[in-house]
C-alpha cells in the first residue's frame, strides 16, 4: 500500500509511530506538548491484565509448606505482581496511521486526527527515561510468569511482568501497536516537541475545523521552534484503503470527485440506459 503519492511525506511517514486521538484533544495536547498515560485496567480490551503464574518448587515439601495459608507463596508473588501494574501507566501507538479501524475507534470514527512522532535513538518522544516502550506481541495465549523457587528475585519477577503489559490477543493484531509505560503518578506526560513531525486529519474532520488545526500546529510550531506539518488523509479511488497528503486541495478533489468516473465505450451493445437518441426524443 502507497501512504502518499509524494516521496517526501513517505519518506516522513515511514519514520514515525503514530497516536490516534479525538479532535477535543489537541489544543491541550500541542500547548502543554503531552500525552496521556492510562492504566491497563481502564483500557477497552477485556483480558488486558490477565496473566497466569507457574510456580517451580525445590521439592513437594517445599510446596507444602510454603502453599499453607499463613505463608502463602502464591498470594504474596500475586501481591507484588498487582503492585507493579497497578503503578504502570501506558500510552498506546500504532505503526500504521491508514488503519480505517484505527480511525474509527480512537480517532472519533475519522473527525480525529493522529499525530506522527519520529522516534529514533537521537530524538525520543518522551524526555523521561524512566519511560520504556515495546512492540505488542499479539498471542492466543494468556501470558505467563514463571517464578522459582529461591531463585526468582523481585527485580526478575518485574521483569516478567512487562509480558503482562505487552501481551495482547491476536484479535488486536491489527493495530500493530508499540506500547510506551513507566511507574508514573501523572497521567499527563511532556513529550519532546521536536519528536512530532505531522498532524494528520481525519476525512470527515470539516473545512472550519481543519482550519483551527492548521492554526493550533502553527502556533506549536512557533512557540517551540519546530515545522511540524498538517497532513490530509483522503479516499483513493478504486480501493477501501485510503491515502495522505500534504495538499488539502488534492485531498477535496479526491473526497469529491471520487464516484465521476466517466470510461469512453468503442461502441454501444444493445438497448443503452442513456443514448443521445433517446435525449432528442
Amino acid at each position: 500500500m502507497q501512504p502518499a503519492r509524494e516521496a517526501e511525506v513517505m519518506q516522513l511517514l515511514g519514520g514515525c509511530l503514530y497516536k490516534y486521538g479525538p479532535l477535543e484533544h489537541l489544543r491541550r495536547t500541542l500547548e502543554d506538548c503531552t500525552i496521556g498515560f492510562s492504566a491497563l485496567k481502564d483500557f477497552n480490551d477485556i483480558h488486558e491484565y490477565e496473566y497466569r503464574i507457574t510456580h517451580y518448587f525445590d521439592s513437594i515439601e517445599s510446596e507444602k509448606i510454603l502453599l499453607e495459608p499463613k505463608t502463602n507463596a502464591l498470594s504474596k508473588v500475586e501481591g507484588q505482581i498487582a503492585e507493579y501494574l497497578n503503578g504502570v501507566r501506558v500510552s498506546c501507538f500504532s505503526r500504521s496511521p491508514l488503519s480505517a479501524l484505527m480511525w474509527s475507534h480512537y480517532a472519533d470514527q475519522h473527525r480525529g486526527i493522529c499525530y506522527c512522532f519520529q522516534n529514533k535513538n537521537d530524538v525520543r518522544i518522551f524526555e523521561d527515561e524512566k519511560i520504556e516502550f515495546g512492540s505488542v506481541i499479539y498471542s492466543s495465549h494468556v501470558p505467563e510468569i514463571t517464578v522459582y523457587q529461591e531463585q526468582t528475585t523481585r527485580a526478575m519477577l518485574k521483569a516478567e511482568a512487562k509480558d503482562v503489559i505487552l501481551t495482547k490477543s491476536s484479535e488486536w493484531s491489527y493495530e500493530q501497536e508499540v506500547r510506551f509505560f513507566g511507574e508514573l503518578d501523572d497521567p499527563a506526560v511532556r513529550f519532546s516537541p521536536s519528536a512530532l513531525q505531522a498532524v494528520i486529519v481525519g476525512r470527515r474532520v470539516n473545512n472550519e475545523q481543519i482550519a483551527e488545526i492548521e492554526q493550533k500546529v502553527q502556533k506549536f510550531n512557533q512557540a517551540n521552534e519546530c515545522s511540524a506539518r498538517v497532513l490530509y488523509s483522503h479516499r483513493l479511488a478504486t480501493t477501501f484503503q485510503f491515502g495522505v497528503d500534504s495538499n488539502k486541495g488534492y485531498r477535496d478533489s479526491c473526497e469529491t470527485n471520487f464516484n465521476a468516473r466517466i470510461p469512453v465505450l468503442p461502441e454501444l451493445l444493445g438497448d443503452a440506459v442513456t443514448s443521445i437518441s433517446r435525449a432528442e426524443d
